[in-house]
Formats: C-alpha cells, structure tokens, sequence
C-alpha cells in the first residue's frame, strides 16, 4: 500500500538524515531549557510562597493574585512571550535546512536562501486563518438570525456545523503549509504561487495525508506517553526535565520523518 511504503520511506530518510533530528531537538532543548529556568524558578519561590498565604484562600483569582502581589510576573510573560517569538523565527531557520537537504540533497546551511519566502508562506497563512476566522464569524452570525426561527435543537446542530466546517477548513490550511514550503524548495518559485500551489495539492489529497498524519502521531504519541509517566515517577525536576528530552528527541524524528514522507507523496502525486 502506497501510505505504507511513504511511512517507510520517511522513516529511513529520517535514520540517514539523523543530524537533522538534532538540529531540531537541540534547538528545541536549548529554547526549553532557557524557559524552563526562569519559569521553575518564579513558581517555586513566588507561587509557593502565596500558596503558603491566608491570602491564597480567600483569593478567587490565581493569575490576578500573581499580578498583585509578583511585579516580576508580568515581566516573566513578557520574556516567554519574546521567546516564543525567537523560537519560531529560529525553528523556520531550521526548516529551511532541513527541507533543502531533503528535497534537493544539498548541505543544511544553503536552506537560509528560502528563509524569507518560508516567512511570506507563514505570514499568508496567518492572514488566511484570519480570514476563515471572520467566515466563522459570519457563519455564526447566519446562525443566529435563521436557526432561532426553529426549535433548540436545530439552533444548536447549526453551531456546531458551522464551527466543523472552520475546522476542516483550517486543517487543510495547516496541510497545506509544509507542501508550500516543499514547492518553495523544490521549484524556487514565489511564496504566493507555492501557497496557492499547497493549498491545491492539499485539497485534491486531503484524505491520504490525514492517514499519513495520523501514522505519524501513533508513532510518537505512545512512546512519548510511556517517557511521560516515567519522568512523573522522578521527583527531581530537572532529572525529570531531562528524560522528557527523549519525547521531544521522538518528536523532532517525528517531525523529519513526516517532511520526507510529504516529499515523497508530493512528487510521486503532484
């Protein structure tokens, strides 16, 4: 079966490209580590502090208490937040190596000429999910002026038919994504004409790649479920913190292995 043998595939290109698995991981690991310290840091010295307090009692508000009474906890969320924003920029710094040397077999470091045009596709479907985001609005608003006119029940179906048809929606937005930034590589056209290209492709192949999704997820999510509950049984945090990397080790083969089984359905398909 075609999905089974792209399974495969992308396994094997993961074991031979194994150095991209590490770009990935350790990126991620240094972002978390970084995180990890200030944030361990503030909870176990200022939460546990108020935790200890008549004052946590009688508060109903847990996140305004931590405003009121740590002047550095909006300063942690804003530094979390500027890490997340480095971590994404960095993250589609690696991509680009990443689908370069899958795609076209060359070394990691010629992937920062499409960095800019990973970005465009991004920004793009960033304002397309905005733009499915007002459908919904405007799906729900049509809900309410017609479906008010008949009983509850058929008030309530039509909600929730609106909101599946936004989810459907985007994800074939999300599908679409990576095979823009595959046409990006592989072709060396434009960010718009890739995105428009991604979104055909994902479109016309909808059900093939959820099946390759989901093979992909089992893959990871129950050995990472079982590394889970073992670091739940370490009572050290940051022994705990570090056999979790194993999950996030799995998950950045994870992730290459999906890219390379993407490549090859899209050539083999498109």
């Amino acid at each position: 079966m075609k999905i089974i043998k792209t399974f495969l595939f992308g396994i094997k290109e993961g074991l031979i490209n194994f150095d991209l698995t590490l770009y990935i991981w350790f990126t991620s690991f240094v972002f978390s580590l970084v995180a990890y310290i200030p944030v361990s840091s503030f909870f176990y010295e200022k939460v546990g502090k108020i935790a200890d307090t008549e004052i946590f009692a009688r508060h109903p508000d847990f996140l305004q208490l931590l405003f009121h009474s740590n002047p550095a906890f909006p300063l942690l969320l804003n530094v979390l937040f500027f890490l997340l924003i480095l971590y994404f920029m960095t993250m589609l710094f690696i991509e680009t190596g990443v689908l370069n040397r899958l795609v076209n077999r060359e070394s990691f470091k010629e992937g920062k000429y499409f960095y800019w045009k990973f970005l465009k596709v991004e920004i793009l479907l960033g304002i397309t999910l905005l733009i499915s985001g007002g459908f919904l609005w405007l799906l729900f608003k049509i809900t309410d002026k017609i479906f008010p006119l008949f009983k509850e029940r058929a008030f309530f179906f039509g909600k929730l038919g609106a909101f599946l048809i936004w989810i459907i929606l985007v994800l074939l937005l999300l599908l679409a994504l990576d095979f823009a930034k595959i046409e990006v590589v592989s072709r060396r056209k434009g960010a718009f004409k890739s995105f428009l290209k991604g979104i055909s492709f994902a479109f016309r192949n909808w059900f093939i790649l959820l099946i390759l999704y989901l093979l992909v997820f089992l893959f990871w999510f129950f050995p990472s479920l079982g590394i889970k509950f073992i670091s739940s049984l370490v009572k050290i945090p940051l022994i705990s913190f570090l056999i979790m990397q194993g999950a996030f080790l799995l998950r950045s083969f994870a992730k290459v292995l999906l890219f390379a089984g993407e490549i090859s359905l899209y050539f083999f398909k498109d």
